[in-house]
């Protein structure tokens, strides 16, 4: 499809395209994410069954802009500008430090009809592998050196590939693109703002949210990703579930119904994952939290895992 543009409110050109028919669904990538890439068109061909699929590229990315000083706030602008394309109120769909961003709009105000939030990495607990607390900084410092290949493999460590994987992903296709969108690693750093659990600022989501967590396939599960010491989204974590289950001690969670639908979700790095965040399984979720809570402003409150809400 033709490239569109939407004019973010500092200015900046915002590049999109769409794909589909149905309902629009906007989706957001994490870091080092941009449309071009095979695992976007494979992304997009599998929304576009069930929606009209708005890909955009985030700022800094593809054929979008940059404006500068980079704010989480100028992202929050873009994002509302493409849901105003998608129809003003669409579903928006998320990944990783994307799905951390759009939780971000959502608390500010920007118009979802329901959000699905894939494995924002925050941190809980005090887990082996949390990252490095001056992790901000020292990738800002390699992008300001123009270190730009070092900055990718410094994230590729800091959300766990190990050492030998990093060496081999050097030769593959993928790394070019990856090191051609690296100034934009600093941007997803401030959007994670130390990849703390933003619990005061969750509370303030008034969009109907699922949180989609990958299965557990790894022994490391009971260890380093233990109940307590857990990264919120990592693909060992827990198996996604609904706030509010069972006997919610999640304050402003919703009550907990049984026959719940879950999402079908796979690791974080699996395409299958968010490509099976289908319209039907949205719809149901809207349809569940609707006649579970006695009113609309409850109804629209955030869905969050109660182990992040006690």
């Amino acid at each position: 499809m033709a490239t569109k543009f939407v004019t973010s409110a500092d200015g900046t050109r915002i590049a999109y395209e769409t794909m589909g028919q149905g309902a629009p669904l906007v989706f957001v990538w994490g870091a080092l994410g941009v449309r071009s890439s095979p695992f976007a068109k494979t992304m997009r061909e599998e929304l576009a069954k069930d929606f009209t699929v708005f890909d955009y590229d985030r700022r800094g990315r593809g054929e979008s802009g940059d404006t500068k000083p980079y704010a989480v706030a100028r992202e929050v602008e873009d994002l509302r500008e493409v849901c105003e394309a998608a129809g003003r109120r669409p579903y928006v769909a998320a990944t990783s430090s994307g799905a951390a961003l759009a939780l971000e709009a959502a608390a500010s105000g920007v118009p979802m009809k329901m959000l699905a939030a894939h494995e924002p990495p925050y941190m809980v607990g005090n887990p082996k592998d949390a990252p490095d607390p001056d992790y901000e900084r020292k990738m800002n410092e390699l992008i300001a050196r123009g270190k730009r290949d070092e900055a990718v493999k410094y994230f590729m460590r800091t959300v766990g590939v190990p050492g030998l994987f990093v060496v081999a992903m050097r030769f593959m296709p993928f790394w070019k693109d990856a090191v051609a969108a690296a100034h934009t690693l600093p941007y997803d750093a401030a959007v994670m703002d130390g990849f703390a659990f933003p619990e005061r600022r969750l509370r303030e989501v008034r969009v109907p949210t699922v949180v989609l967590v990958g299965a557990a396939r790894s022994g490391r599960r009971d260890s380093a990703h233990g109940p307590r010491g857990n990264r919120a989204g990592h693909p060992e974590a827990e198996p996604w579930r609904q706030a509010g289950s069972p006997a919610s001690g999640a304050r402003g969670g919703l009550p907990h119904r049984d026959g719940h639908r879950k999402p079908e979700c796979r690791e974080h790095d699996d395409l299958g994952l968010p490509l099976k965040v289908s319209q039907r399984k949205l719809s149901d979720f809207q349809e569940e939290t609707q006649r579970s809570c006695p009113s609309r402003k409850s109804a629209s409150r955030s869905v969050l895992d109660n182990r992040f809400l006690k």
